[in-house]
């Protein structure tokens, strides 16, 4: 059974129900139901990236938990990489590629992203503000509009860079740098979406179907609340990035065979 499959059809299914919920002003439920898409999605990715059952056992309905783990070893994957190629080919520095690419950028991103889950118990994420929101999705949408240039130049550049001969080597190299580059950012743009779906869900799987805190439900999930205002815009998002991770799963499941 091939259970990252099965989560993220779930979670399509789920968002697809909130979407209808929230249309019929169905707010509190379609809340719930957008939550449980987004922690299907995330059980999904994590499965996509090798994690193992009894580690998703151990991990419950906590989204943040394999993320922190997974932020830490990236971070460390690039800083061995910079001090590896990076650092050791000063060229590589100018590069019009590398620099598209920037990997300083990426690290400040990983530092902010560990801090943002450790602070995470202290903050109210039920009231987030609108401005908060609308930043978390400019961010995002941005991250759709990246492109990187791979003209034969920059490609030209890159491997005078780094030494490279054989022309062989280059078609070889330029064709697996059209391939991976779009795939690389399609991966960021999942992880980076799932996260921020985290950040807005993550207490309202129990609130949004239980009074606790002296919280009554019913009254809080209306249109004044800023998450149920930018619904329509989590969707578009999610929609986009469950079809992305649906597409790699299917790719890595024909790859076994």
């Amino acid at each position: 059974m091939n259970l990252e499959k099965i989560f993220i059809e779930i979670a399509k299914d789920d968002l697809k129900s909130s979407t209808i919920l929230y249309k019929k002003k169905q707010y509190r439920n379609s809340y719930f139901l957008f939550q449980q898409s987004i922690e299907k999605a995330n059980k999904a990715f994590l499965l996509f990236n090798d994690i193992s059952e009894s580690d998703m056992k151990e991990i419950r309905h906590d989204q943040f938990k394999p993320y922190r783990r997974e932020i830490e070893k990236n971070l460390k994957k690039l800083n061995e990489f910079k001090k590896s190629y990076i650092n050791q080919f000063e060229e590589l520095k100018n590069n019009s590629v590398i620099k598209q690419l920037d990997f300083d950028n990426m690290d400040e991103n990983l530092k902010f992203a560990l801090k943002l889950i450790d602070s995470l118990k202290n903050i109210d994420l039920i009231n987030i503000s609108e401005e908060e929101l609308s930043q978390g999705i400019i961010t995002i949408k941005k991250l759709t509009k990246i492109k990187i240039d791979l003209s034969d130049n920059n490609i030209e550049l890159f491997f005078k860079n780094i030494g490279l001969i054989s022309r062989y080597a280059h078609e070889e190299i330029k064709d697996l740098l059209h391939k991976i580059i779009p795939y690389f950012l399609d991966l960021i743009f999942i992880q980076i979406s799932l996260l921020f779906g985290a950040y807005i869900t993550i207490q309202h799987s129990s609130i949004s179907r239980y009074p606790e805190k002296n919280i009554n439900p019913l009254l809080i999930y209306n249109e004044k609340l800023p998450i149920i205002k930018k619904f329509p815009e989590f969707e578009n998002i999610f929609n986009n990035s469950f079809s992305k991770l649906e597409n790699f799963i299917k790719i890595k499941e024909k790859n076994k065979h």
